[in-house]
């Protein structure tokens, strides 16, 4: 008679590691949105300040000081500028009018921050199916 013996340990590792991945990884993206949200708003303030067309003035006007982020739910955030504070100014700043073009390129620190943040979810996402079974 033969026995043969299959060792499927680590195969049942991984089939914990993979059940447990989602709630480890929505975990975990909680504070990276949280981190990029904060880069992103930090971004967008730097590239209105002290802009030719949009200088900071000693009152506490000045665009850049009108970008806010705001978290509005699970892994949402809200980043931009103030409408209340900057008004219809601020829609012409980014936006133009008929006769204004937009002198503020207000996707171009998105589009800087989207490798990094991709980068970022990628790793988060891969440490969270990776991790041991009893990590969370």
């Amino acid at each position: 008679m033969v026995f043969i013996s299959v060792d499927a340990s680590e195969v049942h590792t991984l089939t914990l590691n993979l059940e447990r991945a989602p709630e480890r990884l929505k975990g975990n993206l909680d504070e990276v949105f949280k981190n990029e949200a904060s880069a992103l708003q930090r971004d967008m303030k730097r590239d209105a300040q002290n802009h030719r067309y949009l200088p900071d003035n000693a009152k506490g006007g000045g665009f850049a000081r009108q970008m806010t982020a705001q978290k509005v739910g699970p892994l949402e955030h809200i980043i931009g500028f103030n409408k209340r504070g900057a008004g219809k100014l601020a829609n012409i700043i980014v936006f133009g009018s008929v006769n204004n073009a937009p002198v503020y390129n207000f996707y171009g620190p998105l589009m800087r921050r989207t490798p990094f943040f991709v980068e970022h979810i990628a790793r988060i996402a891969e440490d969270s199916i990776f991790s041991g079974p009893g990590e969370l």
